[in-house]
């Protein structure tokens, strides 16, 4: 078994500056307010600090199509940097491998384990056995509004997986020609109402297709042609600012709009 100082966590100054990247998306509170929140009511308190997560840290492939390297790293400090400092987001492993080491730093216990995303997802739903080989497990379902059936998302069991066993996945993941991430581009932010934290929508892109969910009902609003276009609407709706070296790294890819 790994040693738990391998799990990486924050200073307090880290902890500060990422409750004040949240509050641009959510209401205010301070450290020690949060602090006091978690020792009377900690699993309303991780609740809500998952809602504000959610909201403030778009999931997509961004940096796999806009950047020179082209590359995920999993290391603390350059997620910090990337999300907090920057507000870039990340993919599955960079964003539950930050909000890990934040809730470790805030005195929870956490358990990290890896999951296998069902087929179901990328069938709308039609096959609702679409997990490969799982044995007995845990399985996350969800759905878009209360009207809508459930639908298998993941399955996971209650093995931890610790850095090392991350950074295999990442690297498969991140570079393999077979993996979607490397060849489209997508990017949601998850919306929620600023008074009581309930999500309500989502902010979607795919490609250069943005697309706006609120309440169940979703509507187009953009439709990007060009990079150009692709990098405004960026900052428009999910408020992201690219660098020029990192908008001239996606040249040449499929995901290039021109």
């Amino acid at each position: 078994m790994a040693a738990l100082s391998d799990r990486p966590v924050y200073n307090r100054e880290q902890l500060i500056r990422y409750i004040a990247f949240l509050q641009k998306k959510c209401r205010k509170f301070t450290l020690d307010e949060l602090e006091a929140d978690i020792k009377k009511q900690p699993l309303k308190t991780l609740e809500k600090l998952q809602r504000r997560q959610m909201a403030s840290v778009p999931f997509g492939s961004l940096i796999l199509h806009y950047s020179q390297h082209h590359t995920i790293s999993l290391d603390e400090a350059a997620l910090f940097t990337k999300i907090v400092e920057r507000g870039l987001g990340g993919y599955c492993m960079e964003n539950n491998t930050f909000f890990a080491a934040i809730l470790r730093s805030l005195g929870y216990q956490v358990l990290t384990t890896g999951a296998r995303i069902s087929k179901a997802l990328d069938t709308g739903g039609k096959d609702m056995n679409g997990f490969k080989g799982c044995q007995r497990m845990w399985v996350f379902e969800s759905r878009t509004d209360k009207e809508s059936p459930w639908t298998p998302a993941h399955c996971f069991l209650e093995i931890e997986f610790i850095p090392n066993d991350f950074e295999v996945i990442n690297f498969k993941t991140s570079s393999s020609r077979t993996s979607w991430f490397t060849y489209r581009f997508v990017l949601n932010s998850i919306i929620i109402d600023q008074e009581t934290d309930a999500p309500i929508g989502a902010m979607i892109m795919i490609g250069g297709e943005v697309k706006r969910r609120l309440h169940g009902k979703s509507e187009v609003v953009e439709v990007c042609k060009t990079e150009a276009e692709r990098i405004r609407a960026l900052k428009k709706w999910f408020e992201i600012e690219l660098k020029e070296d990192e908008i001239r790294g996606i040249r040449g890819m499929a995901s290039d709009l021109g």
